[in-house]
């Protein structure tokens, strides 16, 4: 009895497997459709080109600094789960689990009674190359924000540093005093 009950469990693991989701972009395709999930996908060269249009027109520096990072912004996945929906709380420490088994590390972790916030990184060549936003609230929402970056860890400690102690933003400016303008597409 104890053979046939091992063997039917060997011949259900890959199945059991195979239901996790091994990426940010399979958990993204296996919800998406959801009863109480609402998507949206953004391209990265609609980042790229929409940041660059905007960033000539804009005066104020905060602003022209968050548009410098948004440049280096690539592929942006956003998806937000209604509470109710069909995903539990096993499926997601599941998923994050499996993040930090595919090389993902946590830049932020927060945890406030059942809340709940993950900001993982993939890292290569001291860039960071995907970032994942999770956030669970105690009344069963979920947000899901994944992008595909070019960031390093400098520009944002830098953006960090000078959000909370209210620095001057820097000023994009070449040697004669002009603007710097970023080409178009």
């Amino acid at each position: 009895m104890r053979s046939l009950l091992f063997v039917i469990s060997l011949a259900l693991l890959p199945m059991l497997a195979a239901a996790q989701a091994k990426s940010v972009a399979e958990f993204y395709q296996q919800n998406k459709r959801k009863e109480g999930v609402s998507h949206f996908k953004l391209p990265g060269w609609l980042v790229w080109i929409g940041s660059g249009l905007v960033y000539n027109s804009v005066k104020n520096r905060e602003l022209r600094e968050f548009l410098l990072l948004a440049r280096k912004f690539g592929r942006l996945r956003l998806m937000k789960m209604e509470k109710g929906s069909s995903l539990t709380e096993p499926d997601v420490t599941g998923f994050v689990k499996n993040l930090h088994e595919h090389d993902y590390e946590d830049l932020v972790y927060v945890r406030d009674e059942n809340n709940q916030l993950n900001f993982l990184i993939k890292e290569n060549n001291d860039k960071i190359k995907e970032m994942v936003i999770l956030s669970k609230e105690d009344d069963g929402e979920l947000t899901l924000v994944s992008a595909k970056t070019r960031l390093k860890i400098k520009d944002i400690s830098d953006l960090i540093i000078r959000l909370t102690q209210h620095l001057p933003w820097e000023s994009h400016q070449n040697t004669k005093g002009k603007k710097k303008k970023l080409p178009q597409a």
